[in-house]
């Protein structure tokens, strides 16, 4: 798994316009991103499913988004 686009730390709210985009570079393997964090300096945060799940596929892009993204 690659991280394959960040935005972090824009101008405004924070939790609404950052975001981790990761990629499977696999060709067979699935990831299972169960238990998986992301941390900064300050704090962490468990990566949790939406309503695709935790299982990122061979190929497969995904956005790792703070829950208040679309608030």
């Amino acid at each position: 798994v690659v991280l394959s686009e960040i935005m972090f730390n824009p101008t405004g709210n924070e939790g609404q316009n950052e975001f981790i985009e990761i990629y499977n570079l696999s060709e067979t393997d699935a990831i299972d991103l169960t238990g998986w964090q992301i941390a900064d300096s300050i704090s962490s945060d468990e990566i949790i499913a939406d309503d695709s799940g935790l299982v990122l596929q061979p190929g497969q892009f995904g956005l790792v988004l703070d829950p208040d993204y679309f608030g």
